[in-house]
């Protein structure tokens, strides 16, 4: 059984998310699709300069919210300064993927970025971070040429399958996003085991 999964490392649910995710590996033997997605976020939140003051109550609120979450599993997020591109971060996904050190550098990168330790958009710090992983750094250097349109790609593909940000989930052709269908979902893989 598998379920394609869509990941973006500036979304704090996301990270919050995907200790749930490799559980369904070990608890259902489900084989995990990760691909990045770039959510846009201008378009959720508005843009970064010139927020109204019910997007900034959204966005409080959302931190308030996913730190709540992230407590639970010893987890420090610490908002963003900024709305980042993460094409160099998202590229290095896709190669830690080929590579076989998806969930090394998944983990590794997540943990940075909400420490505040690891820019997405900084390709020395993703070279860095790839490299502590495991990942091939001259195989990423090289796809970073042309990882935007990787990436633009992968994006229209999910946004096909009715992505719209992460966590989302495919699973049988159905979308699932957000944490809180974590539990459905663990649900479907109960109800699929028995």
């Amino acid at each position: 059984m598998t379920i394609t999964a869509y990941t973006d490392l500036r979304s704090p649910y996301t990270f919050v998310a995907k200790a749930e995710v490799y559980r369904w590996e070990e608890d259902f033997g489900v084989a995990v699709d990760w691909w990045p997605y770039t959510t846009p976020l201008e378009e959720a939140f508005g843009p970064a300069e010139g927020r109204d003051e019910r997007q900034l109550r959204k966005i409080r609120y959302s931190y308030m919210n996913v730190r709540r979450l992230g407590a639970a599993q010893g987890l420090t997020i610490r908002g963003t300064k900024r709305i980042f591109d993460p094409t160099p971060a998202h590229v290095g996904l896709l190669q830690a993927r080929d590579d076989g050190v998806f969930r090394a550098f998944h983990d590794l990168a997540f943990e940075r970025v909400f420490r505040r330790e690891l820019d997405p958009d900084d390709p020395a710090h993703i070279r860095a971070a790839l490299a502590e992983a495991g990942g091939d750094v001259d195989a990423w250097s090289r796809r970073l040429r042309n990882g935007a349109a990787e990436l633009e790609a992968i994006d229209r593909r999910a946004e096909a399958q009715g992505v719209f940000g992460v966590p989302s989930f495919i699973l049988d052709g159905e979308l699932f996003w957000g944490a809180d269908t974590l539990a459905q979902i663990r649900q479907r893989f109960a109800e699929r085991s028995v």
